[in-house]
């Protein structure tokens, strides 16, 4: 016995994503000359078609029934999980935007701030910032102070340029530091941003869509622009890879989605 009906296996979906987005881009020729950046992996991502229906109900003697429906209002976006914390990744999960890098100019035995216990007493087991003419020294390779010895008198963090005292400080002590110089070349660099000052980033966005059934897209949505910004409370707990949710919602410009059949 024959099929009745036709079946397209390849039609089966078991997809991978990719979104791209052109921040403040005004139209997708502006979004070409901008350039897109990517979201990076893209763990999972939902279409989020929703509308808001209208309903009229007409009584037929004795009860009433939905005799009419309309469609009012409609919108469509995308929920995406992704798990690389990238530029504009860091940027929606801080709702931040980006600043000058951190850089610091080349110590060696330097005289570093004094640490003004003849004020105020170190208090033992609290963490001091170390710090050369008030900015801050991060990769340290050496401290040392005049009559202490590491490691009986004090410890250090040397990543991020701390000191802590397990012996009774109550005089101003300088430490002599010793680190390297940072630049924008440099493995210790970073980057930085500011958080709490942009909600909601809007431009030009672009979706491709692939499986393992064609050299082709599945489908690709192209030209729209969107509004993104975090959506839930991403966790790091170390004991799996970390993830967060951008919410993507298509706004004025729909654009065109390419789709094989």
């Amino acid at each position: 016995m024959s099929e009745i009906q036709e079946k397209n296996l390849d039609a089966l979906l078991l997809g991978t994503g990719e979104f791209s987005f052109s921040e403040d881009a005004t139209s997708e020729a502006d979004a070409a000359t901008r350039g897109y950046r990517d979201l990076g992996n893209v763990k999972a991502f939902s279409l989020q078609p929703e509308s808001s229906p209208l309903e009229h109900e007409g009584s037929y003697r004795g009860i009433k029934r939905v005799d009419r429906r309309k469609i009012t209002k409609i919108k469509h976006g995308y929920l995406l999980t992704v798990d690389e914390f990238k530029d504009l990744v860091m940027w929606l999960a801080f709702f931040g935007a980006a600043g000058a890098g951190f850089t610091q100019t080349a110590a060696a035995t330097a005289n570093g701030d004094a640490l003004p216990f003849g004020t105020t007493a170190a208090v033992i087991g609290l963490w001091y910032d170390l710090r050369i003419a008030g900015a801050r020294v991060r990769n340290i390779t050496t401290v040392t102070i005049t009559g202490k010895a590491e490691g009986t008198d004090f410890i250090l963090d040397k990543l991020t340029g701390r000191i802590r005292f397990l012996t009774a400080q109550a005089a101003n002590l300088v430490p002599v530091i010793t680190a390297p110089q940072i630049t924008s070349a440099s493995v210790e660099y970073l980057k930085t941003l500011t958080p709490l000052t942009k909600t909601t980033r809007s431009g030009f966005g672009r979706l491709a869509v692939f499986d393992e059934n064609s050299p082709a897209v599945v489908f690709e949505h192209t030209g729209f622009s969107c509004d993104i910004a975090l959506e839930g409370q991403p966790n790091i707990d170390g004991d799996n890879f970390s993830d967060l949710q951008i919410k993507v919602q298509i706004t004025g410009t729909v654009g065109t989605v390419l789709h094989r059949e």
